[in-house]
């Protein structure tokens, strides 16, 4: 037990290395991308940021879930999990190639241009490839192959962003092309990591495909209720507010996004750590104290930043991004809320007790959506802001009244056994 302890705390603390790089680039694109769009251009990406992550979260089935769980157990099915990625992501493609073509015929459906539209469309599956090939990779344990590539992708983007600014070509549609761009690097340098792996090459088994479905289609349904409690109110104000409103917003999601990178480490590593326990007993003694380290490192973590916000964004962003720091600062107790709430969450996940994690997050999205149809008209972005804080606050209450009945149920059985 303690070695294993010493071992994730040890990877989790690689990739805090890791995010503590990306935490400083990520801060540079997102200033140097609002600075060169304006509120309204940072309004159009966000929201096709938004779209194209709800199409990744409708299409993937929760196989990036699934493929780390069958890895954690057995490592040799490398070959089967790399044909399931290929066939999701084909999948994918016709799915984004349909949209497109029906989108277009229905122009009043979207604000976007063509261009624009045609873009989310080919990120769709360019995107949910490289969260299986990730995943594929921390299921067999190759934190730092995930570190690496998270690495390219968070240098990538900015780079490509800097030359549009040189070239002179800067429009929303070729900044959304930078990250499109970073994602295909970063599928490259993960297929020519993964080669060494597959043993015998990439096989499609079909058997394979359908025996992941059940685990997967489990893990869809909690993330895609996660996913759409995240990025909902981004299209809501959008739809409510315009784009100006939009793209203030979304400087705050964004600098909530890089703050939330601490708690996402833990959760993708608690999966698979906690999956490969054989003991109910090692694995809730193992979870609480994860939780008790990462709630002290999160409410330090998110009070500094909410202090810190009221100079910083206005210095960094300019004054026509003063809006966000309010919307920013309701958002953090939110991410605090969320951060004990995703971990909590791969936990049972790797339990595979699905009820409650199926349930929660679309318990927080009927809170989420209702809330924000009020607020958002009479309170504007710091009412989408609060409606998350009371809709991560409920998911947080559910999850963690969970954890302390199954704990309360493990220690009863346990002295049980010793009786």
């Amino acid at each position: 037990m303690a070695n294993n302890e010493r071992s994730f705390f040890k990877k989790v603390l690689s990739v805090f290395v890791t995010n503590g790089v990306l935490f400083v680039v990520g801060m540079g694109s997102s200033i140097l991308s609002a600075r060169l769009l304006g509120p309204e251009g940072k309004g159009v990406v966000g929201s096709a940021v938004a779209l194209s992550g709800i199409g990744t979260q409708f299409l993937n089935f929760g196989m990036h879930g699934s493929h780390s769980y069958q890895l954690a157990k057995n490592p040799s099915c490398m070959n089967r999990v790399a044909g399931n990625n290929l066939l999701m992501a084909a999948l994918a493609a016709v799915c984004g190639g349909l949209l497109y073509a029906v989108v277009r015929q229905q122009p009043e459906w979207t604000a976007s241009t063509g261009v624009m539209l045609g873009l989310v469309c080919l990120y769709i599956p360019l995107s949910l490839y490289q969260l299986l090939i990730q995943n594929a990779f921390l299921g067999v344990g190759r934190v730092g192959v995930y570190n690496r590539l998270n690495l390219i992708n968070g240098l990538g983007y900015p780079a490509m962003l800097l030359c549009v600014a040189v070239l002179g070509v800067v429009s929303p549609e070729t900044v959304f092309l930078c990250t499109l761009a970073a994602s295909g690097l970063v599928v490259v340098c993960g297929l020519v990591r993964l080669k060494p792996l597959l043993g015998e090459g990439i096989r499609l088994d079909i058997t394979f495909f359908r025996n992941c479905l059940p685990f997967g289609i489990k893990s869809y349904m909690a993330c895609l209720g996660s996913y759409l409690v995240i990025r909902s109110d981004v299209l809501m104000i959008r739809y409510f507010l315009g784009e100006a409103q939009t793209g203030i917003y979304t400087v705050s999601v964004n600098l909530s996004d890089i703050v939330g990178m601490v708690p996402g480490a833990v959760s993708i590593l608690l999966f698979p750590e906690a999956a490969s326990m054989t003991s109910d007993c090692e694995r809730a003694v193992f979870m609480r104290k994860v939780l008790v380290r990462l709630a002290i490192v999160m409410a330090g973590l998110t009070m500094a930043a909410w202090f810190l916000s009221g100079i910083v964004i206005p210095i960094l962003y300019g004054m026509e991004y003063a809006p966000s720091v309010r919307a920013f600062q309701i958002l953090m107790p939110a991410v605090f809320f969320m951060s004990l709430q995703s971990v909590l969450s791969n936990y049972f996940a790797a339990k595979n007790m699905w009820t409650g994690n199926i349930v929660t997050p679309f318990i927080g999205l009927a809170v989420n959506f209702s809330m924000n149809a009020v607020l958002i008209p009479r309170m504007g972005i710091e009412g989408a802001a609060s409606a998350s804080v009371v809709s991560y606050g409920a998911m947080m209450a559910v999850m963690l009244a969970r954890f302390i009945g199954d704990s309360r149920r493990i220690e009863k059985e346990l002295r049980k056994h010793e009786a």
